[in-house]
């Protein structure tokens, strides 16, 4: 007896929370009805139940999806990735949950916001790259050794210049200047190693040729 009055109570609450709107009373109602019962509830309550939680459910997600797509659509109107994304995937699992899939007519209210975050999160890739580019080139011009290999690491550096402007990285003016300055003060010392190496050129052949001039007249005589 007291079984059956349960039923009626518990039934009794999942028609009344489907008329106010009540969904997580409604589902715990319907949770205590899976317990095991000595005397089952008939199939007609089982099978209106079931019908009553579905259509509240359908009702409740329709409404969910609906309110996410809007929120969401707001954030990206104003920019604002991080609450755009909790939306977008809040919206996802409810998608999962009930079943939506790309093309229907709540895919197409979601759409422009899923298509939004992929190109915020591509491009932010695309600058944290170009950003990668920026420091390794900065850090490399301020590690610059002048020495006999000033020409390598010259060319060097122009190549990590380029990299970073095909990466799409915009050079700030004073990695600019930085630039300019390194590469005039390595070319310059690499000129006059050059010079010292061509002085010390001429000058041993003037020193051999003037021994050899001695070596001629310490022999005629």
């Amino acid at each position: 007896m007291l079984e059956k009055q349960l039923q009626v109570e518990l039934l009794n609450t999942i028609r009344k929370s489907a008329q106010t709107g009540d969904i997580q009373e409604m589902f715990e109602a319907k949770e205590e009805f899976k317990q095991n019962w000595i005397n089952p509830p008939a199939p007609g309550v089982l099978n209106e139940i079931e019908t009553i939680t579905s259509k509240k459910q359908e009702e409740y997600s329709s409404k969910e999806l609906t309110d996410l797509a809007n929120r969401g659509m707001s954030y990206m109107r104003a920019k604002d990735y991080q609450n755009a994304k909790k939306c977008y995937e809040s919206w996802a699992a409810v998608a999962g949950r009930v079943g939506v899939k790309q093309g229907d007519s709540y895919w197409a209210r979601i759409e422009p916001l899923y298509l939004w975050l992929q190109k915020y999160e591509n491009d932010s890739k695309v600058k944290e790259f170009a950003d990668m580019q920026l420091f390794a080139l900065r850090k490399a011009l301020l590690e610059v050794v002048l020495d006999g290999k000033c020409a390598q690491r010259i060319a060097e550096l122009e190549r990590m210049y380029a990299e970073a402007e095909s990466a799409g990285a915009k050079i700030p003016k004073d990695l600019q200047g930085l630039f300019d300055s390194t590469i005039n003060r390595m070319d310059e010392y690499r000129k006059k190693q050059e010079l010292f190496v061509l002085a010390g050129l001429f000058a041993g052949g003037i020193i051999l040729l003037l021994a050899f001039l001695i070596w001629m007249v310490a022999r005629s005589r």
